[in-house]
């Protein structure tokens, strides 16, 4: 286990314990009186490909561990992009361009050519108003998105101030991300 105070010197108790991953490690808050109900806040760079540096995610499960008492706070750094969804509250996708919904059949071709290229290549060319996009930029409802790291607040309070959350993080990390609710 980790303290946060050991690495920075400051006052902070957060406890870390840290576990590899397949393609990655994993940064672990857990408190004693934790809960799980199978609602997550998912938290990613809006930028797919950016990596969260160990030393800045640690400065966010610091502040996390704050604004979320008693809540467990993971942040997984991958070395791959990967698609992060929305669990149970998947309904559609939408054309960013000319809002008509996307079929299933033409975003599943899309996600599975994207994902022979590890998600590295996302661009796809909607078939709706033939616009130019990627597959993060495709509207999700509910909010979906594709990221090398992900920081996941396990049963959070269902009432969460997005845009100050977003404005710390920015603030701690000067990286702009994006919230998903997630029902698992």
């Amino acid at each position: 286990m980790i303290s946060i105070s050991g690495l920075f010197g400051c006052k902070t108790q957060t406890k870390l314990t840290e576990e590899k991953a397949e393609s990655g490690l994993k940064l672990i808050y857990k408190p004693k009186r934790a809960t799980y109900s199978g609602f997550e806040v998912r938290i990613i760079p809006q930028k797919p490909d950016l990596e969260l540096h160990r030393d800045i995610s640690v400065l966010l499960i610091d502040y996390l561990s704050k604004e979320f008492p008693d809540k467990e706070i993971n942040i997984q750094l991958d070395s791959a992009i990967s698609f992060v969804d929305c669990g149970q509250d998947f309904e559609r996708v939408v054309c960013p361009d000319c809002g008509k919904e996307i079929s299933m059949d033409f975003w599943q071709e899309s996600m599975d050519k994207a994902s022979k290229a590890n998600f590295l290549d996302l661009s796809v060319t909607t078939i709706c108003c033939y616009t130019p996009t990627d597959l993060n930029s495709l509207k999700y409802i509910a909010d979906c998105g594709f990221a090398k790291s992900m920081i996941v607040v396990y049963d959070p309070d269902s009432k969460i101030n997005k845009s100050k959350l977003l404005l710390e993080l920015k603030r701690i990390s000067g990286i702009d991300f994006k919230i998903m609710f997630a029902h698992i």
